[in-house]
């Protein structure tokens, strides 16, 4: 599990993003506030081995946004009906292979809640 604010042009930092998931075999990866918009395709961020989901700020409002990359043989299905619209937010039910008797999956959520969000509803 590896978690980053990457504050700023994602585009412009997939290249050291996917060393780093790469080089330390990380399976899943929250990113917050990655800047993007409808007007960024997926495909110019696409890290090899990585399925990515995304979260962008709506409505041209700027910064803001999640990511998750999931390395692709790894379980993990996207639970859209969690997410809200106040609020940046990706959740993801994750598998691991083996895992221990009592726990058959586990949630993962990334978040951003911009400075302007009403956090009492």
């Amino acid at each position: 599990m590896f978690t980053a604010n990457i504050r700023g042009t994602f585009v412009l930092k997939v290249g050291e993003l996917s060393t780093v998931l790469q080089q330390n075999d990380v399976g899943v990866a929250c990113n917050t506030e990655t800047f993007l918009n409808e007007s960024v395709p997926s495909e110019i961020l696409h890290i090899p081995g990585y399925i990515m989901h995304r979260n962008d700020r709506k409505n041209g409002r700027r910064c803001g946004g999640v990511a998750v990359l999931v390395q692709q043989d790894i379980q993990c299905q996207r639970l859209t009906s969690l997410e809200c619209t106040d609020v940046e937010t990706l959740w993801m039910l994750y598998r691991l292979p083996q895992m221990p008797r009592c726990l058959s999956h586990v949630v993962i959520g990334a978040m951003y809640n911009p400075p302007s969000a009403d956090c009492r509803s």
